[in-house]
């Protein structure tokens, strides 16, 4: 059975689009005829045509779904009722995506071809690992592997966030109290100022001041525009690259980074090539789930010499992307064959060593949040109270 998009119009003329499914394209105009449709237009679906998705499926419950689906593969539920169940337990979003994956199932695709029609639906690791189970009979294994993964993901994510609430309330604590002292409180010093000789810091305060007050929906429009200008040069790719490679010469990030980097290649690589997956094609799936941008450039380097037929422990050697003991570890499980096993413990380890890095960048920034609020609300208050203390001086 073939899959098509159709263009029609029914009896009275209306137009009419869909999908429907025929042996051939003379059945499908005899089906569409008797559903009273006269069609004019369509089209064969292509197997890999993607379909939208309505977005992504949040990590903790890719574990939660993952966990399910793995008991009850294992179990020999068929894998569409095991969906339908895994949907009737999912929130209303998720369950919607699972109901087209059962959808796409039932029309004849594998579980993994559905998975990547739903485009950036399901992770292009998790769609590569449900390949490999299907191929390799061990689909409850992986699946387990997979909801493991997911959920300690899910965990660093919220520690992610914890770790950057406080730094963000104190940063919009700073921007409000810098636009009541420029609204409220130095235009009542405006007047008193006014004819004396000022500092350049305080003529500055005075002057945003009075941009603020006279023109308030100017000021938001240029701040709006320069942040959304500085957004778009960081999207521009080489400038991205350059940043990211910056990232890693400074001396908290750039550690926190090498650990991440080594925490996810180590994950992602070991249950790809202990699912059955090859190196190369590992290596280059790993490499495309990093979130570092200089780290994915430098993984499609590492996967050419690799393709070149350089080992990877050789090709991993001296480099900065990874901690130090990385390309020994890798070089290791290559001479022993224990490639995939050694990479999963050393993710599990560098997973545990980013969540110490993170508590560690917390405990700088704290402190350095408090001073930058500090030093933007005493500059601004400085700037008018030190003319003040002068013209007070003179008078008397």
């Amino acid at each position: 059975m073939e899959r098509y998009r159709y263009k029609a119009r029914t009896m009275d003329g209306k137009k009419r689009k869909g999908t429907a499914e025929a042996g051939n394209e003379k059945l499908l105009l005899k089906k569409l005829k008797e559903e009273g449709l006269f069609c004019f237009w369509y089209v064969r679906e292509s197997r890999k045509d993607p379909l939208p998705s309505s977005g992504k499926i949040k990590r903790k419950e890719l574990s939660f779904f993952c966990h399910q689906m793995s008991a009850m593969v294992q179990a020999q539920v068929p894998i569409t009722k095991a969906i339908r169940i895994c949907g009737q337990t999912s929130e209303n979003n998720v369950r919607g995506l699972l109901n087209r994956l059962n959808d796409q199932i039932e029309r004849g695709y594998t579980l993994s071809e559905a998975m990547g029609r739903l485009e950036h639906a399901f992770p292009e690791l998790m769609v590569r690992v449900v390949e490999a189970g299907e191929k390799s009979g061990r689909l409850g294994q992986l699946l387990e592997k997979m909801g493991k993964r997911f959920e300690r993901e899910s965990r660093l994510e919220q520690k992610v966030r914890n770790v950057m609430t406080y730094p963000a309330i104190l940063l919009a604590v700073t921007v409000a109290c810098s636009l009541f002292l420029f609204a409220a409180v130095i235009p009542q010093f405006a007047v008193l100022l006014s004819g004396s000789s000022l500092p350049v810091t305080t003529r500055v305060m005075l002057k945003i001041s009075n941009f603020l007050t006279e023109y308030p929906l100017l000021f938001c429009l240029s701040w709006g525009v320069a942040l959304a200008g500085i957004w778009g040069i960081f999207q521009i790719p080489a400038v991205r690259l350059q940043a990211s490679r910056i990232q890693m010469t400074l001396p908290v990030v750039g550690k926190l980074i090498r650990i991440s980097n080594g925490a996810r290649f180590a994950c992602s690589f070991s249950i790809l090539y202990g699912s059955g997956v090859g190196a190369l094609e590992s290596m280059e799936t790993a490499g495309r789930m990093m979130n570092h941008v200089y780290a994915r450039k430098r993984m499609k380097d590492f996967a050419e010499a690799v393709r070149s037929g350089s080992p990877l422990g050789e090709v991993f050697s001296g480099e900065s992307l990874f901690p130090p003991a990385f390309a020994a570890m890798v070089a290791a499980g290559e001479e022993s064959g224990q490639l995939a096993g050694i990479l999963e413990r050393a993710g599990e380890f560098y997973e545990g060593e980013e969540e110490g890095a993170l508590e560690q960048l917390l405990a700088l920034l704290e402190p350095a949040m408090i001073l930058l609020m500090g030093l933007i609300v005493g500059t601004v208050v400085l700037s008018v109270l030190i003319p003040l203390y002068s013209l007070y001086s003179q008078m008397l």
